[in-house]
């Protein structure tokens, strides 16, 4: 079950926390488990995002929802950024 703490500012919606039931089969390894689950098709510099990774980050992805062939190819970015939260970063979504 998810359970969104949301903090209102400027007409902008930040998550401030995710509250979720971490199973044991969560990795670690972020980059490893986006290409399993083909969330990401290639990355330029694996080795310098792993090692980035290590600490906190901030991540953000920006989605257009009033385009005219909204598919369900739209939550991508919304995935990988819950994937990211999971695991610790913070993020944003911009949404236009």
């Amino acid at each position: 079950m998810l359970h969104f703490g949301r903090h209102v500012t400027r007409k902008n919606i930040s998550c401030r926390s995710i509250n979720l039931r971490r199973a044991h089969y969560l990795t670690k390894d972020l980059v490893g488990e986006l290409h399993q689950r083909e969330l990401v098709a290639d990355i330029t510099r694996p080795g310098e995002l792993t090692k980035a990774l290590e600490a906190q980050q901030t991540v953000y992805a920006g989605i257009d929802p009033t385009a005219q062939a909204l598919h369900v190819g739209h939550l991508l970015p919304l995935l990988c950024l819950l994937h990211f939260q999971i695991r610790g970063h913070s993020i944003i979504t911009l949404v236009r």
